[in-house]
């Protein structure tokens, strides 16, 4: 499937706005938002990034929305304990927490798209 990673993209869940840090839409469903500033294209694929400022409670909402639009896979990227929490399955409740070297992979929300744990903390030089 041909589409894009995007960074902080305006979406509705079941009309709740929300704006995933990064999310994976097909080219198809950049299309329709285009063409159709109303649509609303759900993302299989959601990257959000967990800093110490976040509120537990805001992050359970999402969380509660992603699993009732039925996206397939969120990760919840933590810097600061350089760790990747990886919700899948029914309802996302499915969670194995990354660490080091450990895989990371988008299935079934993206097919072919894994990263392991360290790569992902990796300082661009």
């Amino acid at each position: 499937i041909e589409g894009n990673f995007i960074a902080e993209p305006d979406l509705f869940f079941l009309k709740h706005h929300r704006r995933p840090d990064i999310c994976w839409l097909t080219d198809d469903q950049i299309f329709k938002m285009y063409d159709d500033k109303t649509a609303d294209e759900v993302p299989s694929f959601v990257i959000e990034i967990i800093s110490n400022s976040d509120v537990a409670i805001k992050i359970a909402k999402k969380m509660d929305d992603y699993r009732a639009a039925d996206v397939k896979t969120v990760w919840h990227i933590y810097p600061d304990q350089q760790s990747v929490h990886v919700y899948t399955g029914k309802n996302l409740k499915d969670i194995e927490i990354h660490t080091a070297d450990m895989l990371c992979s988008s299935m079934p929300g993206l097919k072919g798209f894994e990263i392991k744990t360290s790569d992902i903390f990796k300082k661009i030089k």
